[in-house]
């Protein structure tokens, strides 16, 4: 029995998105990894550190609205927002209009560690970016969105 062009041509670009799905998971792997070894001496992970750069963008916010913003399980969040707490670099604020619903800042522990976090970002921004000029950072910026947008939309078709 022989492969239509169509159906070999079909297979080839599954091959393909699945290439471009598994290099794109090893890359984030392996960002992962490189980010935790910068931050071990921190005592904190990833996680952490994404949730204390975007509590100093946003003080006071409360944690479900920090887990939303990060992607992450409020369950999660609220764990690694715990663990910020019990090392001083963040505290807890009771919310104006709604006590059940606390807020968090940082302290100014939490402003010092931050300060390194954004330090040890940048640096591993320019790891990541420094082999791209400007026109292949902004192709693959844009290139970034299209895929963000596209899973927004499966996001949202999912919780309706």
């Amino acid at each position: 029995m022989s492969t239509s062009k169509s159906g070999s041509k079909n297979s080839d670009i599954q091959t393909d998105n699945l290439i471009v799905l598994e290099t794109f998971g090893k890359l984030r792997r392996m960002l992962n990894l490189v980010a935790t070894q910068q931050l071990k001496h921190l005592g904190i992970g990833v996680k952490q550190a994404i949730l204390l750069r975007e509590i100093r963008r946003m003080q006071p916010v409360c944690v479900a609205d920090i887990a939303r913003i990060t992607v992450t399980d409020p369950t999660a969040a609220g764990r690694a927002i715990t663990c910020l707490i019990e090392k001083n670099w963040v505290h807890r604020i009771d919310h104006p209009e709604d006590r059940r619903r606390w807020q968090v800042s940082l302290t100014p522990k939490g402003e010092k560690a931050t300060d390194e976090v954004e330090r040890l970002f940048k640096s591993l921004a320019g790891t990541f970016c420094d082999p791209l000029n400007a026109s292949e950072k902004t192709h693959f910026l844009e290139t970034l969105q299209k895929i963000k947008n596209v899973l927004n939309k499966e996001e949202i078709k999912d919780t309706l």
